[in-house]
Order: structure tokens, then sequence, then C-alpha cells
């Protein structure tokens, strides 16, 4: 499953964020894109000699690993958190 939502906290001495950012309306709006280059993709992977079926599924698979996935950036003056949901 791709992912849906994507919580964004910024924490600094004067400054404090906090975002949930719904990623199913980006890839909405990124779909048509997609469809569009999806051709020249499979054209661009099959002249370069990699199968492009096997490339778009590995491209997929990756996207589709990314809910759970939490950085944390810790520095003296500030945080920065993200979490894919």
């Amino acid at each position: 499953m791709i992912p849906l939502f994507a919580q964004i906290a910024i924490h600094h001495e004067s400054f404090h964020l906090r975002l949930w950012l719904p990623l199913f309306l980006i890839w909405l709006l990124l779909l048509p894109l997609v469809l569009i280059f999806l051709p020249f993709v499979i054209v661009g992977f099959a002249l370069t000699g990699l199968r492009p079926f096997r490339a778009i599924a590995a491209m997929l698979s990756v996207l589709c690993s990314l809910p759970g996935t939490s950085i944390d950036v810790d520095h003296p003056s500030g945080l920065v958190f993200i979490r894919i949901v």
C-alpha cells in the first residue's frame, strides 16, 4: 500500500511546527503525469538494457514499503521528525 499521510514536526528554539500532509492528494495529482511519462520510461529502460517491467515493479515495491518510515534529525538548536503513515 502506498503511503497516505506524512507527519512532520519541526522544533526549533523559538519555532514549533507540526503538519499532517495528505500524501494521497499528491498521488492523485501525480497520476496523470505518471500515465503520460510511463511509455517513455518503459522505452528508456528497454534502450538501456534493463527489464522495464521488473524495474517498475522494483520502484513500486520501494514506494509501497515507505509506510512506517520514521526519520529523526536531532541537533542542538532544533529537532526535525518525519513519519510516513
